[in-house]
């Protein structure tokens, strides 16, 4: 691990947790705080970074209730809060209420740019931050060292699925370093969680010489190495 750069590791992981996720599966992104109906307005509070990151100006998000669906359209975010228009119908004024949850789906934002990669940096998100809670709330070298190797596990199933996003974005090689226009929110809360990853791995490594950490650094060091080969 001392001879892997930590930007690097850092991209590596990255890839591979953006590519793990279920495309079809609609992103939790927060619930209703408040509404205009008047400017036909709606304030969400994101739950989470992941729902922040899905909830871009000009993503598509909606709400549910008793089977109705109404569509919002995020308009500017702030902080946690996102705002949102919709349609000032009858059937949409009834059907939107404070405290709702929304969702961000994958089919409403197809026609965006890069959407696929929208939907599924969420998931990098909660990896990310299951991973950082999970190191930092331990002093055990061997629940540290499960850690890491759950991490490998996930890289080695998704090696297809990464060449897959490789070949289909070859623009997005170094998309950490200069994103387009339309990942450039999303990205820069990724690069500030992955800071945070940085030191958990950091933090694995204080604990070497110790067999479990080393042999879990060593692998996911081997894997990441495959990885990089393949998006060659």
């Amino acid at each position: 691990m001392k001879k892997l750069k930590t930007s690097a590791f850092i991209l590596f992981i990255l890839t591979s947790i953006l590519s793990h996720a279920d495309s079809t599966s609609d992103i939790p992104v927060g619930k209703i705080e408040f509404i205009s109906r008047q400017r036909c307005e709606v304030i969400i509070y994101a739950s989470d970074d992941s729902g922040l990151a899905a909830a871009s100006t000009g993503s598509v998000l909606y709400t549910v209730k008793d089977k109705n669906r109404v569509t919002l359209t995020v308009s500017g975010t702030g902080g946690r809060f996102i705002r949102c228009t919709y349609k000032c119908g009858r059937a949409e004024r009834l059907t939107i209420s404070e405290g709702s949850e929304v969702f961000f789906s994958e089919s409403d934002n197809a026609a965006q740019g890069y959407s696929d990669v929208k939907v599924l940096m969420h998931r990098l998100m909660k990896a990310y931050r299951d991973f950082i809670i999970a190191v930092e709330s331990s002093e055990d070298p061997d629940v540290i060292a499960a850690e890491i190797n759950r991490l490998a596990d996930s890289i080695e199933l998704l090696m297809p699925e990464i060449k897959r996003l490789n070949a289909r974005y070859p623009e997005l090689k170094n998309f950490t370093a200069s994103p387009p226009e339309e990942l450039k929110a999303d990205i820069a809360l990724l690069n500030r969680t992955g800071l945070l990853v940085s030191d958990a791995f950091l933090k694995a490594a204080k604990l070497q010489p110790h067999k479990s950490i080393d042999e879990a650094l060593m692998r996911i060091k081997s894997v990441m190495e495959t990885m990089e080969k393949s998006g060659r």
